[in-house]
């Protein structure tokens, strides 16, 4: 494990976030049946860091896709910071309630998983979060196909010294 400083914070957040939701995998895996996809479950291989290329295709749902965080940092004295972090998480896949699931596993696995956070520096901040579920067409062998879309974004303190 890398011992998180100011010159890594971002990198070892989101590390740590996905690698949080990938070994909860199974808490998270569900089976669904729609028009595209029989019987599929999620698996850690759904868990990303950055936008899939199947995406664009419209093809691999669902997807969890962990964003580098955003940063604000405060100084408190010369040599301490404090430093908030934000991390937007994606759901993305063909039918609502799987979102929805999705989302709701999300949101228990990163509280039941704090601890290992807390182990690097990482306080979640008051149980921010915030999400907001929409759609979005991408296109398809038989036109367009509707995909949902949640956005979660947790917030969270870092204070380390300079």
């Amino acid at each position: 494990m890398v011992a998180t400083t100011i010159a890594n914070v971002l990198q070892t957040l989101q590390s740590a976030v996905v690698d949080i939701l990938r070994a909860d995998v199974n808490s998270l895996t569900f089976t669904h049946r729609d028009n595209s996809t029989d019987g599929t479950s999620l698996s850690s291989q759904h868990i990303l860091d950055g936008v899939p290329t199947g995406l664009q295709r419209g093809e691999g749902f669902p997807y969890i896709i962990v964003h580098t965080p955003e940063m604000d940092e405060t100084w408190l004295t010369l040599r301490k910071q404090k430093i908030e972090l934000n991390v937007h998480v994606e759901i993305i896949d063909r039918m609502e309630q799987n979102v929805r699931i999705l989302t709701d596993g999300v949101r228990k696995s990163m509280s039941t998983n704090n601890s290992v956070l807390q182990s690097d520096g990482y306080w979640l901040f008051g149980r921010r979060i915030r999400t907001n579920l929409n759609y979005v067409f991408l296109p398809g062998e038989l036109g367009m196909k509707p995909v949902w879309h949640m956005n979660m974004f947790f917030t969270f303190l870092w204070t380390g010294l300079r």
